[in-house]
């Protein structure tokens, strides 16, 4: 199938659902959801927490309405309640068909967290999507959407997952894009939340500060979806205003945004990768020096003690309250390390 003929826009359902976005790894998703609506086969959907694999398993499992729908949220279940549910789900679908020997035609099975299937499900499972398909006239008996958090293909070299079930589930891939893989599309999901919010009449956000967005753009979301709805619903609430503003983000946020700023401005070398240089280098001088610690660190120390107090005009008030000590302490470090200021030498 010629990809390329495919929509390059979400549908409707989509759209209507928060998939929006102009980046490529959304619009695959668009284009393979188009693809697996349009037939009967297996579908698996994996993505990270958050990502939004729920909302499309219902949208391909529930299409016009037209089909007989069965959900499975396997974490929440134990081996025991699995393996009831299935027999259940088997005997009653049995009982619709004719020969009694398949799900019924235009049944469909939705198991969310696949992951958390027994292996004496995933057993079943690939023994009955063996089974279900007339090869001759290939018309699926039944229809089998699967979500997994979890790598499926890292299970099955772990061992942890059925390989026979795998490749019987992996006729239509879907990959749920991480929101760290997609910055380019923030700025659309947050205007489609705020929308929501505004024709609900709840507080929204309008707009959002460049700068804000670009904090957000290098920010690794581990949460996803979930955690920038939290985010920007506590800043709609504070009254803060429709426009997302760097300081009404958290301080997660911020704080990765200055160090891949620093890590930037650093020719792409993390401090991190510094400091361990320089810690190496040092203990490479300090061969018999009984007092390392001092030997390591008051370098450093001295060196960002000269630099605030230099950004604070020499003010000792500031300087200290910039490095979260007391003016004592910070007027004592200037004495041990011979630090001179404006101040020091007004006072003196």
């Amino acid at each position: 199938m010629n990809m390329n003929r495919l929509r390059s826009a979400p549908s409707p359902d989509l759209r209507a659902h928060g998939l929006v976005g102009a980046s490529a790894a959304i619009q695959a998703v668009w284009q393979w959801f188009e693809i697996a609506r349009g037939c009967f086969d297996p579908v698996l959907i994996q993505g990270e927490t958050g990502t939004g694999k729920r909302t499309l398993a219902k949208l391909l499992a529930y299409g016009d309405g037209s089909a007989n729908v069965d959900e499975f949220h396997l974490a929440s279940m134990s081996p025991e309640e699995q393996h009831h549910q299935w027999h259940s789900w088997l005997a009653q679908e049995k009982e619709e068909t004719a020969d009694g020997n398949h799900p019924s035609s235009g049944s469909v099975l939705v198991l969310h967290g696949v992951q958390h299937a027994s292996s004496t499900i995933q057993a079943h499972l690939a023994d009955l999507l063996s089974s279900q398909v007339d090869l001759l006239t290939y018309r699926p008996h039944f229809r089998l959407i699967a979500t997994s958090a979890a790598n499926l293909v890292e299970a099955v070299v772990g061992g942890l997952f059925s390989k026979e079930l795998y490749w019987r589930l992996n006729v239509f891939p879907i990959a749920l894009p991480p929101l760290r893989r997609r910055p380019e599309d923030l700025f659309a999901i947050i205007e489609w939340i705020g929308q929501r919010w505004e024709s609900a009449g709840l507080p929204t956000i309008k707009d959002v500060d460049p700068l804000a967005l670009k904090a957000m753009a290098r920010y690794t979301w581990p949460g996803n979806w979930h955690e920038l709805i939290g985010y920007l619903r506590a800043a709609a609430v504070s009254g803060g205003g429709p426009t997302l503003t760097l300081a009404d983000l958290p301080l997660a946020i911020r704080e990765q945004a200055s160090q891949a700023s620093m890590t930037a401005a650093l020719g792409g070398v993390s401090p991190e990768s510094l400091a361990r240089e320089y810690v190496q280098q040092s203990l490479g001088t300090c061969d018999g020096t009984h007092d390392v610690y001092n030997a390591v660190i008051q370098p450093i120390e001295r060196e960002l003690i000269a630099q605030v107090l230099r950004a604070c005009d020499d003010k000792q008030v500031r300087a200290a309250e910039r490095l979260g000590i007391s003016r004592n302490t910070l007027h004592k470090k200037i004495k041990e390390y011979g630090l001179a200021t404006l101040e020091t030498n007004a006072n003196g």
